[in-house]
């Protein structure tokens, strides 16, 4: 095996330095060219159908959420409305219990019947008991000064169930005189105490037109918000559709020429177009 002469294989030889160096510097060329012309997201038609879609999105959750506030503007409102009005007809209930109370008794002065005097201690009662419950609705309200005046009536009609005991005291004694005086004496406290309601229910009133108007500006305001915002929804996706059209139209277009170009030998000048126009960037999108 000595004499047998060795074969020497040919050793692949690299290449020089400088080429690998030269196409490692032309690559990077070429990839800092393209990122030089990469195109803008909203310059492509990927990019703009997103932009489109999310700014029609935010303008639908911002719909949702002015009026989602303006319904609950509008119900609390129409609540606190509703507590007033029941307050106001509390009040009326007991002004007209009360006098219904004041006005049989008037009658059983005058003529001693035994009959209508069962009907004066339940309308007394009912005024009281609708007192109490007006004065229940303006502490759930939180209507402290509202509640103050309706406690003062309270203190003031408290007379009311005495004077009926001793007005009927008297006159079944026999002293329709002394009954009659009973009443007169305690007619200036009764007027004060009519005033002194009808002041209550004028500001319940007023307060309940307050919440009338803020509701109806609060349905406004939402039936506004759904116009305009129904309105700007749609110049948004007109707006997108129009570049949408225009992004695909236009490189279309190109492309029509770049092919009719083709037989007239003009195919290389029209190929050669760069931007964001031309076909090739269009290609990209």
């Amino acid at each position: 095996m000595n004499g047998i002469p060795r074969l020497n294989r040919p050793r692949r030889k690299d290449p020089p330095a400088a080429t690998i160096s030269g196409q490692e510097v032309e690559l990077k060329q070429e990839t800092r060219i393209r990122r030089l012309h990469r195109p803008h997201p909203l310059q492509t038609v990927t990019g703009r159908i997103i932009a489109g879609f999310g700014l029609l999105v935010l303008i639908l959750v911002g719909v949702v959420a002015g009026a989602a506030w303006m319904t609950r503007e509008h119900s609390s409102a129409v609540a606190e409305m509703d507590r007033r009005a029941q307050t106001v007809s509390l009040l009326q209930e007991a002004k007209l219990n009360g006098v219904g109370a004041v006005v049989v008794l008037q009658q059983y002065v005058m003529s001693g019947n035994e009959a209508v005097l069962p009907a004066v201690a339940p309308r007394l009662a009912e005024a009281f008991d609708s007192m109490t419950a007006a004065r229940t609705q303006e502490v759930a309200s939180g209507h402290q000064e509202n509640e103050a005046t309706l406690d003062q009536i309270a203190a003031d009609a408290s007379f009311l169930p005495e004077l009926v005991d001793r007005t009927i005291a008297l006159r079944r004694s026999g002293d329709s005189q002394g009954a009659t005086a009973a009443l007169q004496a305690a007619l200036p406290r009764m007027l004060q105490l009519e005033l002194r309601f009808d002041a209550a229910v004028a500001v319940e009133r007023e307060e309940a037109a307050a919440l009338q108007s803020r509701a109806d500006r609060a349905g406004d305001a939402s039936f506004w918000l759904l116009v305009g915002s129904g309105t700007l929804g749609g110049l948004v996706g007109l707006a997108a559709s129009v570049l949408i059209a225009r992004s695909i139209l236009k490189p279309l277009a190109r492309l029509r020429t770049t092919a009719l170009a083709v037989p007239r030998g003009t195919c290389k000048r029209a190929l050669s177009g760069k931007g964001r126009g031309s076909s090739s960037s269009w290609a990209t999108r």
